[in-house]
Order: C-alpha cells, then structure tokens, then sequence
C-alpha cells in the first residue's frame, strides 16, 4: 500500500475517533477595512478551525490564498478543504465608507473696505460623521486656513477652495465664489427734486436761445 495513502488513512480514522472530520469550521476575518469611498485596499482573511491541516483556499476571484489584499468594496465567497477533502464555504460583503458630502453656504462681504463674508460647511458621510477637519483656501491671498470649526469668517470677496477631511484621510473638495454685496448710494425724493431744479444756466453759458434773438457762437 502507498506510504502516503497509508498516512492519510491512519490520520482519517485518528481525526473522526475526535470527531473532527466532520466539523471543518472557519470564519472570514476583515483584516483591513476599505479606507475611504472608492478605494481598493480592503484585506479579507479567513481563519479554519477543527478539521485536519494542511488547507487548501480558493476565493471568489480566483485567489488561493489564505489572506487576500487589494479589495474593492463587495461580495466575496471562500471554500476551505482540509487534508481529508472536507470542504466547506463561507461569505461575507465588505463593505466601504459613504461619500463625504457638504452643503456649503456663503455669506457676501457687505462692508467693503471691511471685510465680513463667512463660508459655513455642513459635512456629511466619511468614515466618522461626527469628526471634520476643515481647510480654507484663499487664492486670492494665497492662504490656507485649517481648522476644526465649519464656520469661516471675516472674507473678503474671491475664490476660495474648501477641504473636508474625515478620520480616514478621506478628503472631499468644494471651490466656491465669495462676491461684494455692497448697495449703492441711496437717492431720496428730496434730492431728486433738488437735482431737477437746480440753476443749470452756467452750463449752457447762457446760450438758450431767446425770441427774436439770434445767438451767435463764441469765436
């Protein structure tokens, strides 16, 4: 008889008098979770327990190894088989963060010289939807501004490029125009009526044509 037959044979009945044979179990572990909306570095691994080694793997998308890397976010299947050709299939999704969104609200400069715009922002999604780091760039004064706050005050009018970051690194962009608000100069009746009866003989020189008058021009 084959010697390796022979030692197959003899850890087959050693395993099924423990009563293992037949429980071949193992669980999928998520070793590193997709980092931001989109990205493809999600690790996925699986663990056997029970059952006789070595273990054979085959995934989903082809690979044999007992740890896969590089993963988008989906739905990933893994067959086990042990030394005795028990075999057994597990699944899990891996998911992925949402998209980081923001609804950016500006507010015109009003006081020009004085400069009282403000842009707040409204963050949402990420991998934290509690924590943001905000960052404001002027490229007008060619300033950045960072800070926890959503709220930024004291802008003048320009473009401004605004950086949403969550806990991950996962950043979401906005660029947004800040214009002057200023009104103009208010014109009362008063000064209207003013304006309209004011003695304009000056101007014309007196050259307003009378009856029976000829006007000649200055020479």
């Amino acid at each position: 008889m084959n010697y390796r037959f022979q030692t197959y044979l003899k850890l087959f009945f050693l395993t099924l008098s423990l009563g293992l044979a037949t429980v071949l179990k193992a669980q999928i572990i998520e070793v590193k979770s997709i980092t931001c909306n989109g990205d493809s570095d999600g690790e996925l691994g699986v663990s056997p327990t029970f059952g006789a080694a070595p273990y054979t793997f085959l995934w989903s998308n082809g690979l044999k190894t007992q740890t896969i890397s590089g993963l988008n976010a989906g739905f990933y299947t893994v067959t086990i088989k042990d030394a005795f050709f028990v075999s057994q299939s597990y699944s899990y999704t891996l998911s992925q963060p949402t998209k980081i969104t923001t609804v950016i609200t500006p507010i015109a400069n009003t006081n020009w010289p004085v400069n009282n715009g403000s842009i707040s922002v409204a963050a949402n999604g990420g991998g934290n939807s509690t924590w943001y780091n905000y960052s404001l760039y002027d490229s007008t004064a060619q300033k950045t501004t960072n800070q926890a706050n959503p709220l930024f005050s004291n802008l003048a009018s320009g473009d401004y490029h605004i950086t949403t970051t969550d806990v991950n690194g996962c950043k979401n962009v906005a660029i947004i125009t800040l214009t002057d608000n200023i009104p103009g100069p208010i014109i009362t009746d008063a000064m209207i009526l003013k304006m309209v009866s004011a003695d304009t003989t000056d101007c014309y020189r007196s050259r307003a044509p009378l009856t029976g008058t000829t006007v000649k021009p200055d020479t």
